[in-house]
């Protein structure tokens, strides 16, 4: 169902070139509305300009239903606007209010009445924008105000690519706005008493509102808008016009503000602003973050995934996309990504307000912290989790709520990396959602070269057993084995601690410097790989590399390792303790270990698939829904968080201080908790805690909070004691007397 007719109503003053192309633009897309009677009242607003007259009548002469009225003096846009509403009204027919300043493109016309007449109550309609306030994708903050319009077309195509077809809005915009009939019918016209106008269109809109009307936004129709073209011309304060406007509006409609600082708040809005900082750059590469924020100057396998997929993105895909990377200066020095040019290294602390269209977190999410910093960063979120060992293991996991962490990431995550063909089914087998996610599942490179070094003039002194404090890696456990069955054989191992114990030497895993680790490697005869489970293992790799004799426990990425090779040898597995023992036994009866690794692959080829997936996430039909239910599951786990907290801090209140040097000790929420038990004998309410907590880190001071407190009716009343109050309190006095 649709209207019987519409009148597209332009107002025009002066600016006679901007208003010939846009009633050139309406002009080429009418046949939109060839469905419906359709008349063009144009306003001249600028009887007195020539020029303005020329395009008018020129215009009215060369196209059929035209209606031009003249102005005998100029009466404003408002007044304009209102005689050609009052015609419509009378004729019954719907209105499309356009600004002179704007132009229409093919889907514009079309869409706004296909949304005006998708839902009863809808009764007004704007289009998206380069420029009109809350109309604008990009949103305003996110665009060169300088863009071409080609520039703001692209931007609003990328943007609106996956959003729904309209959505409600607490109010639209008045540079191009669609009005049912029955609004001005029943509810009358714009309030002339807004002057030359801004808030006019709100204040009906609001007026509607009042007996169920909405407004909403045409996602799929764009205006481009030079913006206040008219307004530029009349010599006005446009600020002060606007604020004094907008004073009249919140007197008339207290609700007005409210509902757009809530819609403002929604993840819907959220959304749009987290995708339009995420639009592509001038030369088309997204901007892609990879979070490393923990990333520290030492060697581990989650760092040195992380530095060799960089390192593979910089060298092949620096052209495709704009690579960034949040972490700190000395760890971005240590691990040599400073030598790529192509990439922006970021603090952690001074990348709040930036957006990208992809954020990577290489590794699994332990803390909140990370899944919201990765949420508000980029438009796009792609995980790769290594392993579930800290999921599987429970004492492991009863730190932090893992299940909750991970379900997130398996339920909105817009991509994951597996690093192993096991990694993947481990997840997917505790969080089934995932499998429904865009995923790229590659072993990381069991190329030798990639790791491969000289050793053939380092003489062997032990046997090196892998590892470190826990558990499931069994470090120590299988020296307590090795040392025992192997007397005469030296062992170096990696464990919790450094120590020597018998034939044992064992070194605190995690502090070892690069030159130190290698160095154990190169003085091995035989690794051994006792470890329960891995996601990948580095370690067998590193010690193939090295042509070192390998003693493995057997599991399923051990497997899928020496798979990819055409042949290995000098590789022993096992299963148990006796076979740990004669895994041992054959391993010394070899010197070094041999494989062919022509069909592996290397550092490059794993960043060429994981840029693939880069892409295809930004690409995906389920961008902006994925993104809204992302922000608003973010905004669940936040709340339930804090309210974790309130209840421990609750649960631990702090008993009343007895002196002002005891509560001046104190910080943030304890502070304010035990400032509310000494003056006022009871714990904070939800509000009080909030806003007290927010004075101190805006940098109030303590001792005037407390003043504040005891000065209150309530703290006179109880009048509780605090030593050392009242003498502070006179010193201060004091002070500021001799300053005057």
């Amino acid at each position: 169902m649709g209207p019987e007719a519409i009148d597209i109503i332009v107002p025009v003053y002066k600016n006679a070139a901007l208003t010939a192309r846009c009633l050139a633009s309406i002009a080429a897309n009418l046949n939109e509305l060839s469905a419906f009677s359709v008349r063009l009242i144009l306003i001249n607003d600028s009887p007195g300009e020539p020029e303005v007259k020329d395009v008018l009548e020129q215009f009215a002469a060369s196209h059929p239903g035209v209606e031009l009225i003249v102005n005998e003096a100029n009466q404003g846009f408002i007044k304009s606007v209102n005689r050609g509403l009052a015609m419509s009204c009378r004729d019954n027919r719907d209105v499309i209010l356009i600004n002179a300043d704007t132009q229409t493109y093919p889907g514009t016309l079309s869409n706004l009445v296909a949304t005006a007449y998708s839902d009863p109550q809808i009764a007004f309609v704007s289009p998206r924008s380069n420029n009109a306030s809350l109309c604008s994708l990009p949103h305003i903050e996110a665009v060169d105000s300088s863009a071409s319009e080609e520039s703001a077309l692209r931007s609003w195509r990328w943007v609106s690519k996956t959003m729904p077809s309209h959505h409600l809005v607490p109010t639209a915009v008045g540079f191009y706005l669609y009005i049912k009939r029955v609004v001005p019918a029943n509810l009358g016209l714009f309030d002339t008493s807004f002057g030359l106008g801004y808030e006019e269109e709100n204040d009906l809109i609001m007026r509607a509102n009042k007996v169920g009307f909405r407004a909403a936004l045409a996602n799929r129709a764009f205006a481009f808008h030079v913006g206040g073209a008219s307004f530029k011309l009349t010599g006005i304060q446009l600020d002060r016009h606007r604020e004094s406007n907008l004073q009249v509006m919140s007197a008339r409609h207290p609700e007005f503000v409210p509902l757009l600082r809530r819609y403002e708040a929604s993840p819907h809005y959220r959304a749009e602003r987290l995708l339009g900082k995420a639009v592509p750059t001038s030369d088309g590469r997204l901007k892609l973050l990879f979070d490393l924020s923990g990333l520290g100057c030492d060697f581990n396998g989650t760092n040195e995934f992380s530095v060799g997929v960089l390192s593979g993105l910089c060298r092949r895909h620096a052209t495709a996309f704009d690579l960034n990377i949040i972490c700190p200066e000395s760890s971005f020095r240590f691990h040599g990504l400073d030598s790529f040019r192509q990439l922006r290294r970021h603090d952690p602390d001074s990348i709040a307000k930036q957006s990208f269209a992809v954020a990577v977190r290489f590794g699994q999410p332990f803390e909140l912290d990370a899944i919201v910093r990765l949420s508000e960063l980029a438009a796009t979120n792609v995980y790769c989790m290594l392993d579930t060992i800290a999921e599987d293991c429970g004492y492991l996991s009863i730190a932090q709520p893992l299940d909750e962490l991970w379900g997130f990431v398996a339920r909105y995550a817009n991509g994951i990396g597996y690093i192993s063909r096991f990694s993947e089914r481990c997840f997917e087998l505790r969080f089934p959602e995932a499998a429904n996610r865009l995923k790229y599942t590659r072993l990381l490179p069991t190329r030798l070269s990639e790791y491969r070094r000289d050793t053939s003039a380092v003489e062997t002194r032990h046997v090196m057993i892998l590892g470190n404090h826990f558990a499931h890696k069994a470090s120590q456990a299988t020296a307590d084995v090795l040392s025992a069955a192997f007397p005469g054989t030296q062992f170096a191992m990696l464990g919790e601690e450094n120590a020597v114990r018998g034939n044992v030497r064992s070194y605190k895993a995690g502090i070892l410097s690069e030159d130190q680790i290698r160095s154990l490697y190169d003085q091995a005869n035989v690794v051994v790989l006792p470890s329960y489970i891995e996601g990948f293992g580095l370690g067998i790799v590193h010690a193939l590399a090295a042509r070192k004799i390998i003693v493995a426990r057997d599991i399923p990425a051990t497997r899928e390792i020496l798979a990819t090779y055409r042949s290995v040898s000098g590789v022993f597995l096992y299963q148990d303790e006796p076979g740990l023992i004669a895994a041992m036994t054959g391993a010394t009866s070899l010197s070094h270990s041999a494989v062919d690794d022509s069909n592996a692959h290397g550092w490059d080829d794993w960043a060429d698939g994981f840029a693939d997936l880069c892409r295809r996430i930004t690409t995906a039909e389920d961008v902006f829904p994925r993104l809204v239910e992302r922000i608003g599951a973010c905004d669940l786990l936040e709340r339930a968080a804090r309210s974790v907290k309130a209840g421990l801090a609750r649960s631990k209140r702090p008993a009343p201080c007895r002196s002002l040097r005891e509560l001046m000790s104190l910080d943030g929420e304890e502070f304010v908790w035990a400032a509310y038990a000494t003056i006022f004998a009871r714990h904070p309410d939800t509000e009080g805690l909030r806003h007290y907590v927010s004075e101190l880190e805006s940098g109030v001071a303590k001792f005037a909070l407390i003043s504040r407190l005891r000065d209150s009716d309530e703290g006179r009343s109880k009048n509780l004691p605090l030593a050392g109050f009242r003498r502070a309190a006179l010193v201060r006095r004091m002070r500021a007397l001799g300053e005057r």
